[in-house]
């Protein structure tokens, strides 16, 4: 089997693929959600199969000779099913998901607006903040920047650079097929798809009100555009093409 890297963007069913990567690699040799921050770069270079919420500056040094890939999933259904999962957490477990619990939707989707990067980092176009910079540099022992460091163009143009660089770019909207697309290339055998961590009772968009709408329109604006590029690069998908070789990923 090929050693693989997936980037785990939270809420586009990572915890699945974990799952079915450990059916194949062994529980030990897959990493998962914050292990990256208890390992760092060079432990994580020990496995088979790295994954978690790290972004693309702590994925980087680890991408090659491994095949690499993420999955995408429209911006306003992953922040309804992170509200959804988040709400189901128990109390006192963290401020954020105790907003989601007591105060509701709208209350959780403003914490997008709060003087603390960490909370907007969740909200405000989260996918292509993963994909531009992200999570974690500060284990790769690189400079640990924040969300707002970064223009927005800037920040969308260096997330659909990065995008371009994965073998695979995976939806969460077809995840059956890509699931099974995914561990063929890595040459496992016939996989048991598991979905796991998925969040119950997801808000639906139809009866929400302006205020919320308007909320979850304005943070995504950039992952909207991001998710839209990942769709049409699969059209004319050419792995690790030229801009990889050019820019020597």
């Amino acid at each position: 089997m090929r050693r693989a890297l997936f980037l785990h963007t939270q809420k586009t069913a990572g915890t699945s693929i974990q799952h079915i990567a450990r059916q194949f690699y062994g529980p030990d040799n897959v990493s998962s959600h914050a292990d990256y921050e208890e390992l760092g770069v060079a432990a994580c270079g020990t496995l088979d199969f790295v994954s978690g919420h790290f972004g693309y500056e702590f994925a980087r040094p680890l991408m090659p000779d491994r095949y690499c890939f993420t999955f995408l999933r429209h911006p306003i259904e992953r922040v309804l099913s992170l509200y959804s999962f988040s709400a189901g957490r128990p109390a006192g477990e963290s401020p954020f998901y105790d907003v989601a619990r007591e105060k509701g939707l709208e209350a959780f989707l403003r914490l997008a607006h709060h003087p603390e990067p960490a909370y907007r980092e969740m909200f405000w176009n989260h996918q292509t903040w993963q994909l531009a910079y992200g999570r974690g540099a500060e284990f790769a022992d690189k400079p640990s920047r924040v969300v707002d460091e970064f223009d927005g163009t800037e920040m969308l143009a260096m997330a659909k650079l990065h995008l371009s660089t994965f073998d695979y770019i995976g939806f969460v909207e077809r995840f059956d097929d890509d699931a099974a697309a995914i561990f063929k290339a890595l040459g496992c055998g016939k996989v048991e798809l598991v979905r796991a961590n998925s969040s119950a009772n997801r808000p639906s968009t139809e009866g929400l009100q302006q205020s919320t709408m308007d909320l979850l329109l304005e943070f995504t604006a950039l992952d909207r555009e991001l998710y839209q590029y990942g769709l049409d690069l699969r059209k004319s998908y050419k792995p690790k093409g030229l801009i990889q070789r050019l820019f020597n990923f």
